[in-house]
């Protein structure tokens, strides 16, 4: 039975991936680059490192990735004025401007993939996932 429930578990989140992906495509960005977008929109300054390990991407694809939306004007990278050999990350003004937009959609879209239970199933689940997580230190 265990097994079961990790392969609904697993299907699941294949499924919500799928159509999270198509969400964010609608707006010219695929997984990693919104996930960049994203997390930069609610920390304002983070290193690559800091990035890689909150968005689980390699850093070989996240170099990759940050050029793609510097070329676009949506971040720009700072040498750290401590340690050189680093950098912070952090999103332009248009990169601001366009992630509070998509952002407003955004969150209205992730909404409706959960409407089918109630508020307190919500909660147990968000509670029930992140103590599995924890348990295997995701």
């Amino acid at each position: 039975m265990p097994s079961h429930l990790i392969t609904v578990l697993f299907k699941a989140t294949k499924k919500l991936e799928e159509k999270i992906k198509e969400d964010t495509m609608q707006h010219g960005l695929n997984l990693s680059e919104f996930g960049v977008l994203e997390a930069l929109y609610t920390k304002e300054r983070l290193y690559v490192n800091e990035l890689c390990q909150k968005i689980l991407v390699p850093n070989s694809s996240m170099t990759y990735t940050l050029d793609k939306l510097t070329k676009l004007n949506l971040i720009e990278r700072k040498r750290d004025e401590v340690d050189k050999r680093s950098y912070k990350v952090q999103l332009t003004i248009e990169g601001h401007r366009k992630m509070k937009e998509i952002l407003k959609e955004h969150y209205i879209f992730l909404d409706t993939l959960t409407e089918t239970l109630t508020k307190d199933e919500q909660e147990n689940l968000r509670e029930l996932l992140k103590k599995i997580g924890y348990a295997n230190e995701l």
